[in-house]
């Protein structure tokens, strides 16, 4: 990349003075020297006691619930807050199952007394 187009001020902040590209991204280096990615710098959030917050690493685990397709984590007012997006069709037959498994339940317990 050549920087953007019409655009020197904002070439100058993403491209070093010997060409290469600054992505934002930030990384750790591992005892072996593996580089695994933490997040973007534009999206890290300072905590309250200064610790760096990656929403990344948070909406991976949320997004490994079951029924969540999507999240989004970001601060509001000082505070973390999550934008999930659940499969609401897949929740509601798990809980028809479950409710359906219930009622048969209780039938059963109701017809040995």
């Amino acid at each position: 990349m050549k920087g953007y187009y019409k655009e020197p001020e904002k070439t100058k902040e993403v491209l070093t003075p010997d060409g290469w590209f600054k992505t934002g991204d930030l990384g750790v280096f591992d005892e072996n020297k593996n580089l695994f990615i933490k997040g973007r710098l534009k999206n890290m959030i300072v905590g309250a006691s200064g610790e760096n917050i990656y929403p990344e690493e948070i909406e991976s685990v949320i997004n490994n619930f079951r029924f969540v397709v999507e999240s989004l984590v970001v601060e509001q007012k000082g505070k973390l807050v999550a934008l999930v997006h659940i499969n609401r069709e897949e929740l509601e037959k798990k809980y028809q199952s479950l409710k359906l498994d219930m009622t048969k339940q209780f039938e059963d317990k109701l017809m040995k007394y």
